[in-house]
Formats: structure tokens, C-alpha cells, sequence
């Protein structure tokens, strides 16, 4: 039997922050290029100001090559206030400086997927700035904004009060501000409820089969990284295959090869140049392969005989 010593002290415990708006600040930014990745900023976050959660962690990061992700680095950038009043700017950014910061965030639950391996884990949905022009902290001005938006309820009487909350099968006990107090309180989980359907539609709706078509292999390895969807992609992995991969993990029905067959034209029998020179006159993408080339063509020639 073998005896060890052992120091957990200060160690923090495995916990899992609940969906909502924190202050945070930035406990490190680290530049970093992962092997087979593009470069990004990875982000610590640390919770602060909240009495129960204090000093939970986030991890973040923000890819610095992929251009759809620029929205991203902007909304990072305007939260720690190096971009202000909301105009986009070009310069040099030392992450090391970062360190400290106080942002605001938004944070979600991602459900935990069994068949994928995933724990629950909290994410950050948005940045922002932590203090407005007045000093206020982000977290009192959504409280604030929220209270107004709400204040409907003070002028109800209690009759009124007790007769929306039987409708909404709560309770109906207590006095005049535990009420209000209620209704608030389930129009605040209604909103959060509302909020993650739009996550998952975002998740599953995003992309289309044409959008993966037109990916090379490097953006289909950064769509893999964001979405986790645990596809092995290698440097000389198959474009085509891991376009079907990758489509599938995001539950998009890949077109039939077979369908697209068309006796009545010859694009197949086409070169490359000639196939390109063709979608470009009719203002279609000339990215992909020669199959993707010939199955756009033949997708736009049965569109064009389809009846208004």
C-alpha cells in the first residue's frame, strides 16, 4: 500500500456557474498557436463581485485568422474598452496588459451529450463593458433595466397580482412585494428558456450543406474546434470526406451523389476551367472540388426549370 502526501488547499473544486450576468475579470490572455489550429487569445475569465460564485472560472478563445470570427475579437475588444463608442479600429493589441480587466459576460449552460462525452459546462454567450459612462456596473444596470421593463407590477393591486400568478400556476402566498417578486422571477427564467432555444437553433441552423461544400480543409477544422464535434482531421484527411464528416456531426443531410446525376448534360465531361468559367457567369461560388463544381451547376439547372 503506498502512502502519499498530498496539498489541495486553495485548489478550486469542480462547480458549475449558472446561466446569467456576471462581472468578471481577465485572469489571463494567452496568445497561443495550437498545433494544426489557427492562432488565437485564449482566455481565463474569473468571476467576481457575486458573493456564491466568486472566483469561478471561464475559458475562452478567440480565433485570430478565421474571418468569420472577427465578431468575436470586436465584441472582446469594446468589452474591455481598447475600442470605445462602439467604432471598429485597426492597431496593436499587448494581451499582457488585458490582465485585470473587469468585463461584463453573459453566461449559458451547453447541456451535457452523452454520445459526444460532454460534461455540462458554462460557456460565456457575450462580452461587454463592465462600467457605462456613469460608473454603473454592467451587472446593476441589467438589474436596473430589468426592474424598469417590470415595473408594470407595482401598479397592479394585489387582487391583480394574485390573479396573474393563479394563471401562471404559482403561488399565490405572501405579501404585496413577494409577489411582484415572484412574477419577476419567472419572467427572468422565461427569458433565460427563450434564450437557449435561440442557442440551439443558432447550433443546428447556422449552416447549410452549401456553406460546408465551400470550406478547404483548414475551415473545416476551425468549424470542428468551435462546434466540438469531435471529427478526426488531419493534414492529409480527404477534403471531401470530412466535408461529409463534418456536415453530419451538424445534422445536415449531405446531397446524394446519384441525384445529381443528369444524362441530359455533359458537365462531367467538362474540365475544371470550363466548370468554373460556367458558375462564374451565373454568379455562382467556383470553390470546391470538381464534383461539388458539377453538382452546383446541375442544382442551379433544376432551380431554373422549377415554376414560379
Amino acid at each position: 500500500m503506498a502512502r502519499i502526501k498530498y496539498d489541495v488547499r486553495g485548489v478550486e473544486g469542480r462547480t458549475l456557474l449558472p446561466a446569467g450576468v456576471y462581472n468578471a475579470k481577465v485572469a489571463s490572455a494567452d496568445v497561443t498557436k495550437p498545433e494544426g489550429k489557427d492562432q488565437r487569445i485564449e482566455l481565463v475569465l474569473e468571476v467576481i463581485g457575486d458573493k456564491t460564485h466568486k472566483g469561478a472560472k471561464l475559458y475562452e478563445y478567440i480565433n485570430l485568422e478565421l474571418e468569420s470570427a472577427k465578431w468575436k475579437l470586436r465584441e472582446f475588444l469594446d468589452a474591455v474598452q481598447v475600442t470605445k463608442n462602439g467604432k471598429g479600429e485597426a492597431g496593436t493589441l499587448d494581451t499582457e496588459k488585458l490582465v485585470g480587466k473587469v468585463i461584463g459576460i453573459k453566461t449559458w449552460v451547453r447541456p451535457a451529450d452523452d454520445q459526444r462525452g460532454f460534461d455540462e459546462q458554462a460557456r460565456v454567450r457575450r462580452m461587454f463593458a463592465a462600467e457605462s459612462s456613469n460608473g454603473a456596473t454592467a451587472e446593476s444596470e441589467d438589474l436596473d433595466e430589468d426592474a424598469g421593463e417590470e415595473s408594470e407590477y407595482e401598479d397592479m393591486d394585489l387582487a391583480d397580482l394574485k390573479a396573474e400568478l393563479k394563471e401562471r400556476g404559482l403561488s399565490t402566498k405572501g405579501k404585496k412585494p413577494a409577489l411582484i417578486a415572484r412574477l419577476e422571477e419567472n419572467d427572468a427564467e422565461d427569458e433565460d428558456e427563450d434564450e437557449d432555444e435561440d442557442e440551439d437553433d443558432e447550433t443546428t441552423a447556422e449552416y447549410e450543406w452549401d456553406d460546408i461544400a465551400e470550406m478547404d480543409l483548414a475551415e473545416l477544422k476551425e468549424l470542428n474546434d468551435e462546434q466540438e464535434l469531435g471529427v478526426k482531421i488531419r493534414k492529409k484527411s480527404d477534403v471531401d470526406e470530412v466535408r461529409t464528416q463534418v456536415a453530419e456531426a451538424l445534422d445536415i443531410e449531405v446531397p446524394d451523389e446519384d441525384e445529381d446525376e443528369d444524362e441530359s448534360d455533359d458537365y462531367d465531361e467538362w474540365d475544371v476551367d470550363d466548370l468554373k468559367e460556367e458558375l462564374e457567369q451565373r454568379s455562382l461560388s467556383v470553390k470546391g472540388s470538381k464534383k461539388l463544381l458539377v453538382a452546383r451547376l446541375r442544382k442551379d439547372d433544376a432551380e431554373e426549370d422549377k415554376p414560379f
